[in-house]
């Protein structure tokens, strides 16, 4: 089974670089401000063009828990979207569509990259989406994670109380459904999930089948 190391270095990098930039545009507050937006999309490629490299070279770790990544639908404005789940390839054959569903904002990299990801129709088809969602998502304590060790130290650190949401009754009124409307409102949400559920279920009913009889993960 392939993992997501193997599958970012055998895709283009330019494909994923012209994804991740569509789906996360340039903020040019992020810049000097005499930086024209020409120099800053340049500046940027350059530097997912490094962290690329960085992923695709660094020593991916061995994936004992078996963790695995796969695709499957929700519904957004009526169109289906891919959602991404990661779970264990044990809990996928023993729980099935209720199996326990991991983030992984908090993991290292070197360890995502040794994860696998399931080759069934659907996650097949939404790969670029889902190598874009893990390059994304493994920034979020930098291009080298290098706010992890504070984010968590915060995590464990009991000196650190929740900030209270103030003068909630303050904030300006939305408009609202009326109640005949807010029923239908709730039904449409009830279907979308059970959308969400009928198609993780069916995702993860054919890569069970995939997998190697008596494999152990």
């Amino acid at each position: 089974m392939k993992t997501v190391q193997s599958f970012l270095q055998q895709t283009d990098p330019q494909l994923l670089i012209d994804n991740y930039l569509l789906k996360y545009p340039l903020e040019l507050e992020d810049f000097e401000p005499t930086k024209t937006v020409g120099e800053a999309e340049e500046e940027t490629r350059q530097q997912l063009l490094n962290y690329l490299k960085q992923l695709k070279t660094m020593e991916a770790r061995e994936n004992t828990d078996g963790l695995i990544f796969y695709a499957y639908h929700h519904v957004e404005d009526g169109i289906p979207e891919p959602s991404f789940g990661l779970s264990t390839v044990n809990d996928l054959v023993e729980e099935g569509p209720e199996a326990q569903m991991f983030s992984f904002t908090y993991t290292l990299q070197g360890n995502v990259m040794g994860f696998f990801v399931a080759e069934n129709q659907l996650t097949t088809h939404y790969l670029t989406e889902l190598l874009v969602d893990i390059m994304h998502e493994l920034t979020f304590f930098g291009f080298q994670q290098e706010e992890l060790p504070a984010a968590y130290q915060h995590l464990i650190d009991e000196d650190h109380p929740l900030t209270p949401v103030e003068d909630q009754q303050l904030l300006p009124k939305t408009d609202e459904w009326t109640p005949a409307e807010q029923r239908i409102v709730q039904q449409l949400r009830a279907w979308e999930k059970q959308l969400a559920a009928v198609s993780r279920a069916a995702v993860i009913e054919e890569i069970v089948e995939q997998l190697e009889p008596g494999a152990n993960w």
